[in-house]
């Protein structure tokens, strides 16, 4: 079954490249846990910060039977925050799954 995923982009031009990365982690997610519910993700480009070009913000949401997992990155490369957003959630999912099934 297919989890349902929602991507926003606020102040950053739609990437299919971004949405296809961010479809591919959630298929991972899926893996570890197969009763997850939903998914949203948005993606913000901040203003320029002092020294640094313009930042990027992650923030995803995921929902499992019970529990809402929430993340959020900021990096000046937006595939890096999405990333590091689903590289922490999925620690998070395994160590739920885990505790559901009791290990």
């Amino acid at each position: 079954m297919k989890l349902p995923l929602q991507v926003s982009f606020h102040g950053i031009d739609r990437s299919e490249a971004l949405e296809n990365l961010i479809a591919k982690e959630v298929e991972g997610l899926h893996k570890f846990d197969a009763d997850l519910i939903s998914c949203r993700v948005a993606i913000e480009s901040e203003g320029r910060h002092q020294n640094q070009g313009r930042e990027c913000s992650v923030r995803v949401a995921l929902n499992a039977p019970g529990h809402e997992f929430i993340m959020n990155t900021k990096n000046e490369d937006a595939h890096a925050a999405v990333r590091a957003a689903f590289d922490s959630l999925a620690r998070q999912v395994k160590d739920n799954a885990a505790k559901r099934r009791g290990n």
